[in-house]
C-alpha cells in the first residue's frame, strides 16, 4: 500500500504510519476533533516519494497533512493548524500567555528531549544505530525528561488540568519510552511521573487507543 487507500477519506488527512511518534500526535488530534485521521503512507515502500506526495510536501517527510486545499508538513505546524481550525480550546489564541507556554513546551520538547530520544527509544525501534555509550545516552535522555517534567508538568498536563496541543505533541514519544522493551533491550527506564502523565492523557483522550492498537503497527505493538 502506498499513500491513501481509505474508501472514504476523512476531511483532514494526516499521511503517515501509526508507529511514527511524530505522526501520531496530529493523527490523535484530528480524530479527537472529529474531522479526520490517519491516511496510511507506507514510507517503507517509498510512498513519500511519489509525485502526488511531493506536491504536498517536497521534503518527503511524514507527517504531512491535507485539508481541502491546505497541505503542510511538520507535526507542530499540523497540530497548530488543526487546533486553530477545529479544536481552538487546545490552543486558545485569546490567551497569549497560555499559547506562549504551549509553544515553549512543544519547542523545548522537540529541541531538547527529541534529540536524546534518537539515541535511546529510536535504537529500540530500529530507527537509529546504537550510540557508543548506551548508558550515558540513557542518562542524558532521563536528564532531559526530568528537566522538561519539572518545568512543564506542575499540574496534570502542560497547562494544568487543560489538555492542549503540547500534550498531543509529547505523549506519543513518552508512551514509547515507557514500554518494557526499552528497559529489556537498552536498560532505559523513565520516571513514574511520565507514566502518570501518559495514563492521564490516555484516560482523557479516547482516540489515544490507537497508540496501543493499530493492527500490529501501533507504537506499543511495534515495541
Amino acid at each position: 500500500m502506498g499513500c491513501g487507500g481509505s474508501k472514504a477519506p476523512a476531511k483532514v488527512q494526516v499521511f503517515g504510519m501509526p508507529v511514527s511518534q511524530n505522526v501520531m500526535g496530529p493523527v490523535l488530534l484530528a480524530m479527537d476533533s472529529g474531522k479526520g485521521g490517519l491516511e496510511m503512507c507506507n514510507i517503507m515502500e517509498g510512498a513519500q516519494n511519489t509525485p502526488e506526495f511531493l506536491a504536498m510536501n517536497p521534503y518527503h517527510h511524514i507527517p504531512t497533512m491535507k485539508d481541502g486545499d491546505v497541505a503542510i508538513g511538520e507535526s507542530s505546524a499540523i497540530l497548530h493548524y488543526i487546533a486553530l481550525k477545529y479544536k481552538p480550546e487546545y490552543y486558545p489564541v485569546n490567551n497569549p500567555a497560555m499559547c506562549a507556554w504551549i509553544d515553549f513546551a512543544m519547542d523545548s520538547f522537540a529541541c531538547e528531549v527529541y534529540k536524546a530520544h534518537h539515541e535511546t527509544v529510536y535504537v529500540v525501534l530500529g530507527f537509529h544505530s546504537p550510540p557508543a555509550d548506551q548508558k550515558a545516552a540513557n542518562q542524558a535522555y532521563n536528564e532531559s525528561l526530568e528537566t522538561w517534567v519539572k518545568h512543564f508538568l506542575k499540574g496534570k498536563f502542560v497547562c494544568g488540568n487543560k489538555l492542549t496541543i503540547a500534550d498531543f505533541k509529547a505523549v506519543p514519544f513518552l508512551i514509547a519510552a515507557m514500554q518494557p522493551a526499552c528497559e529489556a533491550k537498552i536498560g532505559l527506564t523513565v520516571p513514574d511521573r511520565i507514566k502518570q502523565y501518559v495514563d492521564d492523557f490516555c484516560a482523557s483522550v479516547p482516540t489515544s487507543n490507537m497508540l496501543k492498537e493499530a493492527g500490529g503497527y501501533s507504537i506499543v505493538e511495534f515495541l
